[in-house]
């Protein structure tokens, strides 16, 4: 009877260190294959390429697990660029298994050297991918021309002042695109011997810029000296103006 008590306590006690023993192992951490093979760059995309002064550069790697192939779409992305000695400032996000750094370039720019990085950091690990690029101009540039067509042809004291002014899209073979009103917008400002005027005409056509104002009385000699600032598809153009009222 003792003997058939010792082996039935011994079979509890094995069963009990088993059920022990699987608790300890299902409650060890688990340690992701990330951090014990590696990642790698599955792909590297640049768009557009060459950059474009007065564009958005977007730089993109595809990131997976080295061991599984599997994508890595929780990392965390840092993006660096430079113009010179200038940091830009960028826009990270990731879309699909690609994560993605982004610059808004300056228009400014073009023939520039940009350089910079792109870095996936996951699991302890990370894959980076460095670029350097020379910034080409746009294909096509805003231009406000010189020349206006005034109306009268000076501006004078008491009147009413007009001056229509072209504006083009230019390509870099020199021809010229209209301008789309519905996408362009302008500023008219003006000052008369250094006091602010108030516009009393803008209006956008495809040819250019309508812009009047009344002049004030008692500004005979006075230099007038208006700005006109246009905004028309991503690009920004201005030019100044000066006329002596009569």
């Amino acid at each position: 009877m003792v003997d058939r008590w010792i082996r039935l306590a011994g079979v509890v006690a094995s069963v009990l260190a088993a059920a022990l023993s699987v608790g300890i192992r299902d409650a060890a951490p688990r340690v992701h294959a990330g951090s014990e093979i590696g990642l790698r760059i599955a792909g590297y995309y640049a768009n557009p390429i060459p950059p474009v002064a007065g564009r958005v550069f977007d730089v993109a790697l595809a990131v997976v697990e080295a061991d599984s192939g599997q994508p890595v779409v929780e990392g965390v992305i840092t993006c660096r660029a430079r113009l010179g000695s200038r940091s830009l400032v960028a826009l990270s996000h990731v879309q699909g298994t690609r994560s993605h750094c982004q610059w808004q370039l300056p228009r400014s720019a073009a023939g520039a050297t940009l350089s910079g990085s792109i870095r996936v950091r996951y699991a302890g690990w990370s894959v980076s991918r460095s670029f350097g690029f020379r910034l080409a101009p746009p294909p096509e540039q805003l231009k406000v021309f010189a020349g206006p067509n005034f109306s009268p042809p000076a501006p004078q004291a008491g009147g009413i002042f007009q001056a229509a002014v072209k504006v083009r899209l230019v390509d870099q073979r020199g021809r010229e695109r209209e301008l789309r009103p519905r996408v362009t917008s302008a500023t008219c400002r003006a000052t008369a011997g250094g006091s602010a005027l108030t516009a009393t005409k803008r209006k956008v056509l495809p040819e250019g810029v309508i812009c009047g104002w009344l002049v004030p009385r008692g500004t005979a000699g006075e230099l007038l000296v208006f700005v006109l600032t246009v905004r028309s598809e991503g690009q920004t153009a201005s030019r100044t103006f000066r006329l002596r009222i009569r």
